[in-house]
Protein backbone atom coordinates (compact mmCIF):
# COMPACT_ATOMS: atom_id res chain seq x y z
CA UNK A 1 0.00 0.00 0.00
CA UNK A 2 1.44 3.41 -0.93
CA UNK A 3 2.17 5.94 1.80
CA UNK A 4 1.16 9.55 1.22
CA UNK A 5 -0.05 12.75 2.78
CA UNK A 6 -3.17 13.13 0.62
CA UNK A 7 -5.74 10.91 -1.05
CA UNK A 8 -4.66 12.55 -4.30
CA UNK A 9 -1.32 10.74 -3.99
CA UNK A 10 -3.01 7.63 -5.46
CA UNK A 11 -5.39 6.91 -8.33
CA UNK A 12 -9.17 6.83 -7.78
CA UNK A 13 -10.16 3.58 -6.09
CA UNK A 14 -6.65 2.90 -4.75
CA UNK A 15 -5.75 2.42 -1.09
CA UNK A 16 -3.37 4.77 0.69
CA UNK A 17 -1.77 4.90 4.14
CA UNK A 18 -2.13 8.62 4.80
CA UNK A 19 -0.03 10.60 7.27
CA UNK A 20 -1.51 13.95 8.29
CA UNK A 21 1.37 16.16 9.40
CA UNK A 22 -0.93 18.87 10.81
CA UNK A 23 -3.05 16.54 12.96
CA UNK A 24 -0.17 14.10 13.53
CA UNK A 25 -2.43 11.18 12.59
CA UNK A 26 -2.15 8.08 10.43
CA UNK A 27 -5.18 6.74 8.57
CA UNK A 28 -6.06 4.14 5.97
CA UNK A 29 -8.25 5.18 3.09
CA UNK A 30 -9.34 4.70 -0.48
CA UNK A 31 -9.31 7.64 -2.84
CA UNK A 32 -12.93 8.32 -3.86
CA UNK A 33 -14.11 5.24 -1.95
CA UNK A 34 -14.81 3.78 1.48
CA UNK A 35 -12.02 1.79 3.15
CA UNK A 36 -14.42 0.47 5.81
CA UNK A 37 -16.97 -0.79 3.30
CA UNK A 38 -14.46 -2.23 0.84
CA UNK A 39 -12.62 -4.16 3.57
CA UNK A 40 -15.77 -5.35 5.36
CA UNK A 41 -15.20 -3.23 8.48
CA UNK A 42 -18.43 -1.24 8.09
Amino acid sequence: MPIGTSFNDVDNGSMVLRFDKVENEVSLGINMGSFAEDTGLA
